[in-house]
């Protein structure tokens, strides 16, 4: 791989100016960038990456910006599962979770917090018992963001009654959209619903998808909240869109969606900071 900034910018300047296309589907141009390797350049070369330096990575992100193409989707799946999976998933499910998060579209949140926990994660009483090659979790968690319109959820649970606290969670990738797992929003003051408090009522889940060890779920989730701060950056993401991607869409209408979408943001925290200056 490339390693000088001026090559760097170079390489990717050529790829972009060659490769992007408005016409293309969404999801064929996702594919392009993951397989080129441009979508994350600061991943491992070993998953679709270049291993580059944030700074590096920043080349990569102008240059895409300068043709005007999509980015590759952003929000905690790119951002915090991915260095999850890059620690602690076995080969064969790092390799389709991130693929799925780069290129299908797949979209997740976090379900650590419970009601009656606080911030203490470790405290956490949703059970996870085990049942032939699956997992059955009965519970609760709160203060999750979209757990409504996501692919799966990214939870913590407790395996083992019988060992201190924080030993006894596992850690699993568990599918939303199934019998057992009901979300309600929880309204604020405004009437919006930014939060969900998720109830798990006999869910499943594959032993396939428990990340990391039976019994090593703090282990993953200290993963976890070491990243959780830095997701929040802008430079953490790679400048494509957050949430559901139309992946049939041609992917130049799809820009002009976020080009859209970021005005009227931009529009909004503009009339938020006039009403903070009129009371």
């Amino acid at each position: 791989m490339t390693t000088t900034e001026d090559e760097l910018r170079d390489e990717a300047r050529a790829w972009y100016e060659a490769n992007w296309d408005p016409q293309l589907r969404t999801g064929e141009w996702f594919r392009r960038m993951m397989e080129a390797r441009w979508a994350y350049p600061g991943w491992p070369e070993q998953w679709w990456g270049r291993g580059l330096p944030t700074p590096l990575a920043k080349v990569v992100l102008e240059e895409r910006r300068r043709v005007g193409a999509l980015g590759p989707p952003s929000g905690i799946g790119p951002s915090l599962l991915s260095h999850m999976l890059f620690a602690h998933g076995e080969e064969s499910q790092t390799r389709r979770y991130l693929w799925a998060i780069a290129v299908e579209g797949l979209v997740t949140c976090q379900m650590l917090s419970e009601p009656d926990a606080g911030s203490d994660l470790a405290g956490a009483r949703t059970r996870a018992e085990r049942d032939g090659d699956e997992w059955v979790i009965t519970g609760s968690k709160i203060w999750t963001s979209n757990a409504d319109v996501v692919d799966f959820g990214m939870l913590l649970a407790r395996s083992n009654w019988d060992v201190p606290k924080h030993a006894g969670l596992t850690f699993f990738l568990i599918k939303r959209d199934q019998p057992g797992i009901e979300v309600r929003p929880l309204r604020q003051m405004t009437g919006d619903a930014r939060f969900n408090q998720v109830f798990f009522d006999e869910a499943r889940v594959a032993d396939e998808d428990v990340l990391g060890a039976v019994g090593g779920g703090w282990a993953v989730n200290r993963t976890f909240l070491a990243h959780e701060k830095n997701s929040f950056n802008p430079a953490a993401h790679e400048g494509g869109p957050f949430g559901r991607v139309p992946l049939d869409k041609p992917v130049g209408e799809v820009v002009e969606d976020e080009r859209r979408r970021l005005s009227a943001n931009a529009s909004g925290r503009g009339v938020g900071r006039l009403l903070g200056d009129l009371v």
